[in-house]
């Protein structure tokens, strides 16, 4: 028969070897907290990277206006000659309040160029209108105008 003392030890022995111990636990902690500090670090770099929604809703918006501006002034220019010298109403002069845009934003006309194969060639002219944001193109919208 073992006495009383030793079976108390081996007792307290075999339970110390069931858990961790209070140093394992915060080694733990400290391994998973910079380890979730690396992954949120990665998840705000790519948010970072990605496209603005709101950005790119916008700069379609401004886009869109600027070429209802073009058209509206193509409706009343005394002729295509005359719309296509200067196709667009915000550049040259003083621009209209309208004309300008959000802080941030840049909306650019190219000139208008000839479309071939097309039936209305040489009436036909695509004009494009370029919105940047910070630098950045975010939209571009390419529209056909006729001679009619």
């Amino acid at each position: 028969m073992r006495p009383f003392g030793r079976m108390r030890r081996s007792r307290r022995l075999a339970h110390r070897g069931a858990g961790f111990t209070l140093v394992e636990l915060i080694i733990f902690i400290v391994v998973a907290g910079i380890l979730a500090v690396g992954v949120f670090a990665a998840f705000a770099a790519a948010l970072s990277g990605a496209a603005q929604p709101g950005a790119m809703t916008q700069a379609m918006e401004l886009a869109q206006e600027r070429t209802e501006l073009i058209l509206a002034y193509k409706r009343m220019a005394p002729d295509y000659a005359t719309f296509l010298a200067g196709p667009d109403p915000c550049a040259g002069g003083p621009p209209p309040a309208i004309c300008t845009p959000p802080a941030g934003y840049a909306v650019t006309t190219a000139t208008p160029l000839p479309v071939s194969g097309l039936a209305c060639n040489p009436d036909c002219h695509e004009v494009t209108v370029t919105v940047t944001f910070s630098g950045e193109q975010r939209a571009r919208l390419t529209t056909l105008v006729a001679a009619y």
